[in-house]
């Protein structure tokens, strides 16, 4: 038997917002509390911890030769470029090479893995990235 159904008669709805008022909780179901915006949780992925930094890469000429050479191997047509989305790699390795808006990319480090609040893993890398070679 139900706490409903030994009270029986006597039972009415509004003594449970009666309690509820009286012990200063907010029944109404609609209300989130302690539950944070979706802006918030874009805030907070956004912040300068997690974006990116872009800036001058001070030991490019480390990596020159390696722009060099890969923009020869794709003109006499020893390297390709593919799309990331099909390829079937599921990891990016250092000295992996990448085209991102019509940038070349090279990743020179990757750092130890970790996983965020979505439950995917996720890696610092350092990307030097060049637009044409002059």
């Amino acid at each position: 038997m139900s706490r409903v159904e030994e009270l029986g008669e006597d039972y009415n709805d509004d003594t449970d917002d009666e309690l509820l008022d009286t012990l200063g909780v907010d029944s109404d179901i609609t209300s989130m509390k302690h539950v944070r915006t979706a802006s918030e949780r874009n805030a907070e992925r956004t912040s300068p911890e997690e974006v990116a930094q872009r800036k001058p890469c001070e030991d490019f000429d480390d990596f020159r030769s390696d722009f060099k050479a890969i923009q020869a191997d794709i003109q006499i047509g020893r390297q390709t470029a593919e799309r990331f989305k099909t390829s079937h790699r599921i990891q990016i390795d250092k000295h992996d090479w990448f085209i991102l808006n019509r940038h070349k990319a090279l990743v020179a480090e990757v750092g130890q893995g970790f996983t965020p609040e979505r439950d995917e893993r996720d890696r610092r890398l350092r990307v030097i990235a060049i637009a044409s070679m002059r």
